[in-house]
């Protein structure tokens, strides 16, 4: 989680950058949130 944090923080994308300095591991809503982002990036 940690590793995959850090590239997000770093994204050319400042949203995306922004979603992942926000995220609550223990927070179901945002985790979905991460997850989408994560599948775009692939």
């Amino acid at each position: 989680y940690k590793r995959f944090n850090r590239k997000l923080t770093h994204h050319s994308n400042p949203l995306i950058a922004q979603l992942s300095s926000a995220n609550i591991p223990g927070n179901p809503h945002k985790r979905l949130k991460r997850q989408f982002c994560r599948d775009l990036l692939i």
